[in-house]
Protein backbone atom coordinates (compact mmCIF):
# COMPACT_ATOMS: atom_id res chain seq x y z
CA UNK A 1 0.00 0.00 0.00
CA UNK A 2 1.19 3.39 -0.91
CA UNK A 3 2.43 5.29 2.02
CA UNK A 4 1.14 8.62 2.41
CA UNK A 5 3.45 11.53 3.43
CA UNK A 6 2.50 14.31 5.34
CA UNK A 7 4.56 17.74 5.18
CA UNK A 8 4.44 20.71 7.18
CA UNK A 9 6.35 24.35 6.79
CA UNK A 10 7.72 23.98 9.62
CA UNK A 11 10.73 21.23 10.17
CA UNK A 12 8.98 17.97 10.12
CA UNK A 13 11.10 15.24 8.91
CA UNK A 14 10.20 12.15 7.12
CA UNK A 15 12.72 9.61 8.03
CA UNK A 16 13.20 6.82 5.41
CA UNK A 17 16.43 4.46 4.99
CA UNK A 18 19.42 5.33 2.76
CA UNK A 19 23.73 5.59 2.81
CA UNK A 20 27.59 7.36 2.27
CA UNK A 21 30.88 7.45 1.75
CA UNK A 22 34.09 9.57 0.35
CA UNK A 23 33.91 12.84 -2.30
CA UNK A 24 34.34 13.02 -5.89
CA UNK A 25 35.24 15.51 -7.76
CA UNK A 26 32.69 15.77 -10.48
CA UNK A 27 34.05 16.01 -13.88
CA UNK A 28 32.84 18.31 -17.37
CA UNK A 29 31.23 15.59 -19.32
CA UNK A 30 27.92 14.43 -18.36
CA UNK A 31 26.43 11.04 -18.72
CA UNK A 32 22.97 9.54 -18.32
CA UNK A 33 21.78 7.27 -15.94
CA UNK A 34 20.29 4.07 -16.22
CA UNK A 35 16.51 3.65 -17.36
CA UNK A 36 14.21 3.01 -14.52
CA UNK A 37 14.11 -0.69 -15.62
CA UNK A 38 17.90 -1.47 -15.27
CA UNK A 39 18.83 -3.89 -12.10
CA UNK A 40 20.52 -1.26 -9.39
CA UNK A 41 24.22 -0.07 -9.91
CA UNK A 42 25.65 -2.89 -6.93
CA UNK A 43 23.87 -4.69 -4.61
CA UNK A 44 22.57 -2.51 -1.00
CA UNK A 45 25.23 -2.64 1.24
CA UNK A 46 24.54 -4.80 4.61
CA UNK A 47 25.80 -0.95 6.38
CA UNK A 48 22.86 1.34 5.88
CA UNK A 49 24.50 4.96 4.70
CA UNK A 50 22.98 8.03 6.45
CA UNK A 51 21.34 10.16 3.58
CA UNK A 52 19.71 13.22 3.99
CA UNK A 53 17.61 14.81 1.25
CA UNK A 54 17.14 18.57 1.44
CA UNK A 55 14.44 19.36 -1.56
CA UNK A 56 13.57 23.23 -2.41
CA UNK A 57 9.96 22.49 -1.74
CA UNK A 58 7.32 19.51 -1.72
CA UNK A 59 4.35 22.44 -3.45
CA UNK A 60 3.94 20.15 -6.54
CA UNK A 61 2.74 16.86 -8.17
CA UNK A 62 6.01 16.47 -9.82
CA UNK A 63 8.29 16.82 -6.44
CA UNK A 64 5.81 14.77 -4.52
CA UNK A 65 6.02 11.56 -6.39
CA UNK A 66 10.02 12.10 -7.27
CA UNK A 67 11.54 12.75 -3.91
CA UNK A 68 9.18 10.69 -2.21
CA UNK A 69 9.92 7.47 -4.36
CA UNK A 70 13.62 8.30 -3.38
CA UNK A 71 13.07 7.97 0.19
CA UNK A 72 10.74 5.15 -0.10
CA UNK A 73 13.10 3.46 -2.77
CA UNK A 74 16.41 3.91 -0.53
CA UNK A 75 16.08 1.02 1.94
CA UNK A 76 15.81 -1.35 -0.99
CA UNK A 77 19.69 -0.06 -2.03
CA UNK A 78 21.11 0.11 1.86
CA UNK A 79 20.18 4.03 2.64
CA UNK A 80 18.47 5.41 5.45
CA UNK A 81 17.13 8.49 4.26
CA UNK A 82 15.80 11.80 6.12
CA UNK A 83 13.66 13.96 3.89
CA UNK A 84 12.99 17.69 4.68
CA UNK A 85 11.50 20.82 2.52
CA UNK A 86 12.97 24.33 2.50
CA UNK A 87 9.44 25.04 1.39
CA UNK A 88 10.83 27.87 -1.08
CA UNK A 89 12.61 29.50 2.00
CA UNK A 90 16.23 30.15 2.60
CA UNK A 91 15.47 30.37 6.08
CA UNK A 92 13.95 27.25 6.11
CA UNK A 93 16.96 25.75 4.26
CA UNK A 94 19.59 27.18 6.58
CA UNK A 95 17.50 25.84 9.69
CA UNK A 96 17.58 22.60 7.97
CA UNK A 97 21.19 21.98 7.01
CA UNK A 98 21.84 23.28 10.90
CA UNK A 99 19.79 20.13 11.90
CA UNK A 100 21.75 17.80 8.95
CA UNK A 101 24.98 19.02 10.62
CA UNK A 102 23.94 17.20 13.90
CA UNK A 103 22.79 13.99 12.29
CA UNK A 104 26.62 12.52 11.26
CA UNK A 105 25.38 11.89 7.66
CA UNK A 106 27.30 10.24 5.11
CA UNK A 107 25.72 11.92 2.27
CA UNK A 108 23.65 15.05 1.44
CA UNK A 109 21.30 15.05 -1.55
CA UNK A 110 20.17 18.78 -1.85
CA UNK A 111 17.88 20.35 -4.30
CA UNK A 112 18.88 24.13 -3.17
CA UNK A 113 16.57 27.29 -3.01
CA UNK A 114 18.50 29.12 -5.42
CA UNK A 115 22.07 28.23 -6.88
CA UNK A 116 23.41 32.04 -6.09
CA UNK A 117 21.67 32.77 -2.79
CA UNK A 118 21.79 29.44 -1.05
CA UNK A 119 25.71 29.10 -1.78
CA UNK A 120 26.97 30.51 1.28
CA UNK A 121 24.61 28.57 3.21
CA UNK A 122 25.38 25.00 1.13
CA UNK A 123 29.53 25.73 1.34
CA UNK A 124 29.50 26.11 4.92
CA UNK A 125 27.75 23.20 5.62
CA UNK A 126 30.28 21.00 3.53
CA UNK A 127 33.49 23.11 4.82
CA UNK A 128 32.44 22.88 8.92
CA UNK A 129 31.04 19.28 8.34
CA UNK A 130 32.98 17.48 5.73
CA UNK A 131 29.76 15.75 4.69
CA UNK A 132 29.79 15.33 0.90
CA UNK A 133 26.76 16.63 -1.41
CA UNK A 134 25.38 15.45 -4.37
CA UNK A 135 23.55 18.58 -5.35
CA UNK A 136 19.95 18.06 -7.87
CA UNK A 137 17.98 19.79 -9.94
CA UNK A 138 19.63 23.03 -9.45
CA UNK A 139 23.52 23.27 -9.48
CA UNK A 140 24.85 25.64 -6.09
CA UNK A 141 27.44 27.95 -7.12
CA UNK A 142 29.91 26.47 -4.37
CA UNK A 143 33.37 24.26 -4.28
CA UNK A 144 33.96 20.54 -4.25
CA UNK A 145 29.94 19.04 -4.96
CA UNK A 146 30.24 15.25 -5.43
CA UNK A 147 28.36 15.02 -8.19
CA UNK A 148 24.68 16.83 -9.65
CA UNK A 149 21.62 14.91 -11.02
CA UNK A 150 19.51 16.98 -13.49
CA UNK A 151 18.22 17.77 -16.62
CA UNK A 152 19.89 19.03 -19.78
CA UNK A 153 18.90 23.09 -19.53
CA UNK A 154 19.12 23.53 -22.77
CA UNK A 155 16.95 20.62 -24.39
CA UNK A 156 14.34 21.98 -22.06
CA UNK A 157 14.07 25.27 -24.38
CA UNK A 158 15.28 23.90 -27.79
CA UNK A 159 12.96 20.67 -27.78
CA UNK A 160 9.74 22.89 -26.97
CA UNK A 161 11.27 25.12 -29.47
CA UNK A 162 10.06 22.64 -32.02
CA UNK A 163 6.66 22.06 -30.78
CA UNK A 164 6.16 25.94 -31.02
CA UNK A 165 7.88 25.92 -34.58
CA UNK A 166 5.28 22.72 -35.57
CA UNK A 167 2.26 24.72 -34.32
CA UNK A 168 3.87 27.83 -36.47
CA UNK A 169 4.26 25.72 -39.35
CA UNK A 170 1.04 24.26 -39.53
CA UNK A 171 -1.60 26.81 -37.98
CA UNK A 172 -0.42 30.13 -38.17
CA UNK A 173 -0.49 32.26 -41.25
CA UNK A 174 2.18 34.46 -41.95
CA UNK A 175 4.94 36.33 -38.93
CA UNK A 176 4.04 34.36 -35.58
CA UNK A 177 3.44 37.02 -32.86
CA UNK A 178 5.50 35.50 -29.62
CA UNK A 179 5.43 36.22 -26.06
CA UNK A 180 8.03 35.29 -23.44
CA UNK A 181 7.41 34.42 -19.73
CA UNK A 182 10.92 34.41 -18.44
CA UNK A 183 12.47 34.74 -14.87
CA UNK A 184 15.96 36.09 -13.83
CA UNK A 185 17.28 33.15 -13.50
CA UNK A 186 20.61 31.53 -15.36
CA UNK A 187 19.07 28.15 -16.13
CA UNK A 188 15.35 30.02 -17.27
CA UNK A 189 17.26 32.32 -19.41
CA UNK A 190 19.08 29.14 -20.54
CA UNK A 191 16.09 27.81 -21.90
CA UNK A 192 14.58 30.94 -22.98
CA UNK A 193 17.75 31.49 -25.20
CA UNK A 194 17.20 27.73 -26.78
CA UNK A 195 13.69 28.18 -27.67
CA UNK A 196 14.27 31.29 -29.62
CA UNK A 197 17.18 28.97 -30.90
CA UNK A 198 15.01 25.92 -31.83
CA UNK A 199 12.72 28.35 -34.04
CA UNK A 200 15.37 30.32 -35.87
CA UNK A 201 16.83 26.92 -36.66
CA UNK A 202 13.69 25.68 -38.26
CA UNK A 203 13.58 28.89 -40.31
CA UNK A 204 9.56 29.72 -38.95
CA UNK A 205 8.67 33.46 -39.19
CA UNK A 206 8.04 34.95 -36.14
CA UNK A 207 8.99 37.88 -33.75
CA UNK A 208 9.21 38.80 -30.28
CA UNK A 209 6.21 41.02 -29.41
CA UNK A 210 6.93 40.44 -25.44
CA UNK A 211 9.01 39.55 -22.88
CA UNK A 212 8.02 39.62 -19.15
CA UNK A 213 9.51 38.57 -15.87
CA UNK A 214 6.76 36.27 -14.10
CA UNK A 215 9.11 36.35 -10.77
CA UNK A 216 7.93 32.57 -10.69
CA UNK A 217 4.50 33.83 -9.54
CA UNK A 218 1.04 32.06 -11.49
CA UNK A 219 -0.69 34.94 -10.19
CA UNK A 220 2.24 37.59 -11.60
CA UNK A 221 1.65 35.50 -15.01
CA UNK A 222 -1.67 36.27 -15.23
CA UNK A 223 -1.34 39.96 -14.54
CA UNK A 224 0.82 40.11 -17.19
CA UNK A 225 -1.03 38.47 -19.85
CA UNK A 226 -4.12 40.00 -19.16
CA UNK A 227 -2.25 43.26 -20.17
CA UNK A 228 -0.49 41.96 -22.98
CA UNK A 229 -4.38 41.19 -24.36
CA UNK A 230 -5.04 44.55 -23.46
CA UNK A 231 -1.90 46.15 -24.99
CA UNK A 232 -1.57 44.47 -28.28
CA UNK A 233 -3.73 41.24 -28.52
CA UNK A 234 -2.15 39.63 -32.07
CA UNK A 235 0.11 37.28 -30.62
CA UNK A 236 -0.44 33.37 -31.18
CA UNK A 237 2.00 31.40 -29.32
CA UNK A 238 3.24 32.00 -25.35
CA UNK A 239 6.51 30.44 -23.76
CA UNK A 240 6.89 29.73 -20.28
CA UNK A 241 9.74 29.01 -18.42
CA UNK A 242 7.78 26.35 -16.51
CA UNK A 243 4.10 25.81 -15.52
CA UNK A 244 4.07 28.98 -12.75
CA UNK A 245 3.96 31.31 -15.75
CA UNK A 246 2.21 28.67 -18.22
CA UNK A 247 -0.76 28.08 -15.88
CA UNK A 248 -0.95 32.07 -14.97
CA UNK A 249 -1.21 32.66 -18.92
CA UNK A 250 -3.61 30.07 -19.46
CA UNK A 251 -6.16 31.23 -17.40
CA UNK A 252 -5.94 34.97 -18.84
CA UNK A 253 -5.95 33.98 -21.92
CA UNK A 254 -9.28 31.44 -21.66
CA UNK A 255 -11.03 34.57 -19.70
CA UNK A 256 -9.98 36.74 -22.94
CA UNK A 257 -11.06 34.24 -25.24
CA UNK A 258 -7.79 34.48 -26.77
CA UNK A 259 -6.53 32.15 -29.66
CA UNK A 260 -2.68 31.97 -28.14
CA UNK A 261 -1.34 28.35 -27.42
CA UNK A 262 0.95 27.88 -24.96
CA UNK A 263 4.28 25.78 -24.54
CA UNK A 264 6.14 25.17 -21.00
CA UNK A 265 9.89 24.21 -20.52
CA UNK A 266 9.04 22.63 -17.33
CA UNK A 267 6.27 20.65 -16.70
CA UNK A 268 5.13 19.56 -12.68
CA UNK A 269 1.78 20.56 -12.09
CA UNK A 270 -0.62 17.65 -11.70
CA UNK A 271 -3.27 20.45 -13.26
CA UNK A 272 -1.28 19.93 -16.48
CA UNK A 273 -1.89 16.48 -16.81
CA UNK A 274 -5.86 17.18 -16.47
CA UNK A 275 -5.82 20.11 -18.96
CA UNK A 276 -4.08 17.02 -21.29
CA UNK A 277 -6.46 14.49 -20.24
CA UNK A 278 -9.16 17.67 -21.68
CA UNK A 279 -7.66 18.21 -24.59
CA UNK A 280 -7.05 21.47 -23.56
CA UNK A 281 -7.60 24.38 -26.02
CA UNK A 282 -4.40 26.47 -24.69
CA UNK A 283 -1.76 24.71 -23.04
CA UNK A 284 -0.35 22.49 -25.67
CA UNK A 285 2.93 20.67 -24.80
CA UNK A 286 5.33 20.59 -21.36
CA UNK A 287 8.60 19.65 -21.13
CA UNK A 288 9.30 16.74 -18.08
CA UNK A 289 11.34 14.76 -16.55
CA UNK A 290 9.12 12.04 -15.00
CA UNK A 291 9.50 11.24 -11.48
CA UNK A 292 9.84 7.60 -12.32
CA UNK A 293 12.72 8.47 -14.53
CA UNK A 294 14.34 11.23 -12.05
CA UNK A 295 13.80 9.27 -8.68
CA UNK A 296 16.16 6.22 -9.11
CA UNK A 297 18.85 8.77 -11.46
CA UNK A 298 18.99 10.56 -8.31
CA UNK A 299 19.63 6.79 -5.97
CA UNK A 300 21.98 5.22 -8.74
CA UNK A 301 24.29 8.51 -8.62
CA UNK A 302 23.97 8.05 -4.84
CA UNK A 303 24.85 4.59 -5.49
CA UNK A 304 27.94 5.67 -7.72
CA UNK A 305 29.29 7.76 -5.42
CA UNK A 306 29.59 5.04 -2.50
CA UNK A 307 31.47 2.67 -5.01
CA UNK A 308 34.10 5.16 -5.04
CA UNK A 309 32.76 6.31 -8.83
CA UNK A 310 32.65 10.33 -10.14
CA UNK A 311 29.14 11.01 -10.26
CA UNK A 312 29.83 13.73 -12.44
CA UNK A 313 27.10 15.58 -14.24
CA UNK A 314 24.03 13.43 -14.50
CA UNK A 315 21.09 14.65 -17.22
CA UNK A 316 17.89 12.29 -16.51
CA UNK A 317 15.93 11.84 -19.58
CA UNK A 318 13.58 14.01 -20.46
CA UNK A 319 10.61 13.92 -22.74
CA UNK A 320 7.81 16.69 -24.17
CA UNK A 321 4.70 16.33 -23.00
CA UNK A 322 1.42 16.59 -25.09
CA UNK A 323 -2.24 15.46 -25.23
CA UNK A 324 -1.13 12.61 -26.90
CA UNK A 325 1.77 10.92 -24.79
CA UNK A 326 1.09 12.73 -22.19
CA UNK A 327 0.32 9.74 -19.66
CA UNK A 328 3.37 7.28 -20.84
CA UNK A 329 5.72 10.30 -20.14
CA UNK A 330 4.67 10.51 -16.52
CA UNK A 331 5.19 6.69 -15.94
CA UNK A 332 8.69 7.02 -17.82
CA UNK A 333 7.71 4.62 -20.18
CA UNK A 334 10.16 4.17 -23.11
CA UNK A 335 10.01 6.21 -26.27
Amino acid sequence: MKKVICLSIALIMLVFTLAGCQPASPPETAQDPASPSTPPVTAAPTEMRRVGLLVAHMADQWSIESHTLVAEQGPSRGFEITLADSTWEARTEVQHLDTFMAMDLDLLLLWPVHEVASAGAVQNFMDTTGIPVIAVAVLPEVEGLAGFVGWDTWDAGYSIGQKAADYIESDVDGTANVVLLYMHDENVLVRKQAFLQALDDRGVDYNVLFERNFEGVRETAHNIMESVVQANPDFDVVWAAFDGGALGARSALEAANHHARIFSSGGFEQEVYDLFAANDYWYRAGFIVSPHVYGPAILDAAERFFVGEQVGTVHAPCRVATVENFREVWRGDPE
